[in-house]
């Protein structure tokens, strides 16, 4: 058994076991500690989510028995009622009698039939609710019953034997999030009982659905518990062998600690704090032990092992550190900050501006005490090689110091000058200063500081032109379709229309709507894609299959522009890891970009090849349109070639395209020659970057 121990690689071994059943142990422990509620049977009655099911469920009764409980019976005038139609009178105030009144007999019929849909369907909802939610409430104010039970109070045993139930009113209730429902109960002089079956094989109850995943959490942390404490004694038994075996830490750690001591001193604890905070995050926000065990799990539990064991190594240092002043001195000695301190200090430029300074600063001084001298001599005389020697300092003085001050002066003035010109916003204004000195130097960095404010003030006012033209594009994109939507609303609701003008109307009327429908669903994909809010199905995908099936949804369309396509695939089959909808998607938006923009007669060029590390699509037209703006601004939505947008384009194919493409770690890129439009789109075969 010694033996065996004192081979290395069995020892490392053992010690990284030891550190992995200590990291599952934590990590169950975490988990187990997030989510001990769920040890409790019935905790799903206590949640928020069971709580929102219970208030919908309560606001489908009161809308049926309560707030509705007289509507079949009510005449139209009474369900319609006064106020509401005086607000209608109020919408046509010009409008002469004849035309007024059969407006509002046609609002009442709108009216009359959008409520009696609405309770109709409430009541539906509330009906098939039946099987797996029970209510029996008495109304002692009109003497009435409301039940999906029968008329009579279900028995106790009944009651006893559901998943859950609760009588309302109460007088002291256990939960604030029941507020609500007592004290309308209280109020309205109901009293009743709301009841789930304990049973329930169908799956459109969320209650009971939500219940069942509330248990197996709860299953699954019971399992976690054993896990852990098994983990733990496991993990301590293999701790207490290997410290007392012989030269447990005569090669690996003291090796290990050689390493870690290469790094400084500051910079190996800044990393045990990221560290303990990773490792603190991982466990509180991961769960380990979910089913299937994939291989996220076994790479996260290996990792979590290696930041446990780095930080095990790190406390070991700390404590060696604690116990030998000498190691800690040299620690300190080699530390990063005491580095950076001492090469700043050290640094050529900080060395010559404080010779600078101290020379003439002692230069001053001497001259002072000279003339002092000088002039407290002057009564007793002075020797002829003293006053040449004071004559001839103060002479250079003059002649080197003063001119040099008065020209540091001058430069100092220039540099306001020119800082105050900018800073007053003439960003065409240059600082061009003499020499090579440290002031020049300063002003070269205060014009390239201009220059990217400049830079970063232009693109400031491309971005907010971009944002007008951006909120004027998608105001006329989507009040075109509906204004035409309101004018031919307007139409059919005239008595004397033909069945054929009404036919026509209608037709209309769907094709704006859809345009519509289009253009706000092109809006919200660019929207998440913005957001990053898109997840990926990658899988292996034929990209030929899938731009030949592209390319063939459009063959009606090219030839209805006389366009004639030209494709060029280098092979039959080119498979990379995409997501297959949204590269088709890519391919529908370029493609379908080029129909619509492209020059009829000409032709339309669609290349398809394998690179070295990927795909390359690229497709050439020549446009339709005159293209006298950026190829950049393609991308900005809502964005077109028709620059008078009287196609049906929405604008946001080609943004939704890029950020598809980046989203896949690729990138997609336009060229502009005259009326020559390309698109090149790079794919990796399997993506690494970009991917949410």
């Amino acid at each position: 058994m010694a033996t065996n121990w004192k081979n290395k690689q069995v020892t490392l071994a053992a010690w990284l076991l030891a550190f992995c059943l200590t990291s599952v142990a934590l990590l169950s422990a975490a988990d187990i500690t997030a989510n001990r509620a769920h040890l409790n049977k019935n905790y799903y009655f206590q949640s928020s989510a069971f709580y929102d099911q219970l208030y919908l469920n309560f606001n489908l009764i009161k809308y049926v028995h309560v707030d509705n409980r007289d509507y079949m019976v009510l005449s139209d005038a009474n369900k319609i009622g006064e106020e509401r139609l005086a607000a209608w009178r109020k919408e046509y105030p010009n409008l002469p009698l004849a035309e007024l009144e059969q407006r509002l007999e046609l609002r009442k019929k709108e009216y009359l039939i959008y409520k009696d849909k609405e309770v109709s369907d409430v009541k539906k909802s509330l009906s098939m609710r039946k099987s797996y939610f029970s209510y029996y409430i008495v109304d002692k104010s009109r003497n009435a019953t409301y039940s999906n039970v029968g008329s009579y109070e279900p028995e106790a045993a009944t009651i006893a034997s559901m998943l859950y139930s609760i009588r309302l009113p109460q007088t002291k209730l256990s939960d604030p999030r029941l507020f609500i429902i007592n004290d309308y109960f209280k109020d309205n002089q109901l009293e009743g009982i709301f009841m789930i079956p304990s049973s329930y094989s169908g799956t459109d109850s969320v209650i009971h659905n939500d219940y069942r995943y509330y248990q197996s959490i709860g299953e699954r942390v019971e399992k976690e518990i054993y896990l852990a404490l098994l983990s733990a004694v496991l993990a301590t038994l293999l701790y207490f062998v290997l410290i007392r075996s012989s030269g447990w830490d005569r090669h690996y750690i003291r090796r290990s600690l050689t390493f870690v001591r290469l790094v400084p001193v500051d910079v190996r604890y800044a990393l045990a704090a990221v560290l303990t905070a990773v490792t603190v995050s991982v466990a509180n926000e991961t769960t380990l032990f979910r089913l299937p065990i994939g291989a996220d799990t076994v790479l996260l539990l290996f990792g979590h092992t290696l930041m446990m064991s780095l930080l095990a190594l790190l406390a070991i240092d700390a404590w060696a550190l604690k116990k030998d002043r000498g190691l800690r001195s040299e620690a300190w000695r080699n530390s990063l900050w005491r580095r950076i301190g001492e090469r700043a200090n050290d640094s050529a430029i900080n060395r010559k501006i404080e010779l600078k300074m101290v020379t003439a600063a002692a230069l001053t001084v001497l001259l002072g005490i000279f003339l002092c001298v000088f002039f407290a001599t002057m009564q007793t005389g002075l020797g002829k090689k003293t006053i040449l020697f004071f004559g001839l300092y103060i002479l250079l003085y003059a002649l080197v110091a003063v001119p040099y001050g008065i020209g540091r002066i001058k430069t100092l003035k220039q540099l306001l000058a020119g800082t105050e010109q900018i800073a007053a916003g003439q960003m065409n204004a240059s600082l061009v200063l003499p020499g090579g000195g440290y002031t020049a130097q300063l002003a070269g960095y205060i014009n390239n500081m201009r220059l990217g404010y400049k830079l970063a003030l232009e693109e400031q006012m491309r971005s907010e032109r971009l944002k007008a033209e951006l909120i004027t594009n998608v105001s006329h994109d989507l009040k075109t379709p509906l204004t035409s939507i309101l004018n031919y609303v307007d139409l059919l609701k005239k008595p004397t229309l033909s069945a054929e003008e009404t036919a026509s109307y209608i037709e209309i009327l769907d094709r704006k709507a859809q345009r519509l429908r289009v253009l706000i669903d092109d809006l919200f994909e660019a929207s998440k894609m913005a957001s990053g809010a898109v997840e990926l199905q990658l899988e292996p995908v034929n990209v030929v299959s899938l731009l030949e099936q592209a390319l063939a949804e459009f063959e009606d369309k090219l030839a209805e522009r006389s366009l004639t396509l030209r494709l060029s695939v280098g092979k039959n089959r080119i498979e990379a890891e995409l997501d297959g909808k949204k590269t088709w998607r890519v391919f529908e938006n370029l493609i379908g970009n080029a129909v619509k923009y492209a020059l009829p007669n000409t032709r339309v060029y669609a290349s398809l090849t394998e690179t070295e590390n990927g795909i390359a699509f690229s497709l050439k037209n020549v446009s339709a349109y005159e293209l006298d703006f950026d190829a950049s601004e393609l991308f900005e939505r809502f964005k077109r070639g028709d620059s008078s947008r009287h196609t049906e384009g929405s604008g946001l194919g080609l943004s939704i395209a890029k950020s598809i493409v980046e989203l896949q770690g690729g990138k997609l890129q336009i060229e502009l020659d005259g009326d020559y439009f390309k698109v090149v789109v790079l794919l990796p075969k399997r993506p690494t970057a970009g991917l949410l």
